[in-house]
């Protein structure tokens, strides 16, 4: 079970990068932003990775 969740955090962090990447900022955004909410447990490496692509996509904070 632990396995999936990680592997469904990293899923919605891969989908906000590809949606930025499409010209879809705010969907992006807003997939980098429920990350905490809906996985809480995720890897510190996983919170890392979509702070800074939050951050290259120049999300509001």
């Amino acid at each position: 079970r632990h396995g999936q969740a990680a592997r469904a955090a990293e899923a919605q962090v891969r989908l906000g990068m590809a949606l930025v990447g499409m010209g879809q900022r705010q969907q992006g955004c807003s997939a980098f932003a429920s990350l905490v909410r809906r996985y809480p447990n995720a890897t510190r490496a996983v919170r890392d990775l979509a702070t800074r692509e939050s951050r290259a996509a120049q999300c509001a904070a």
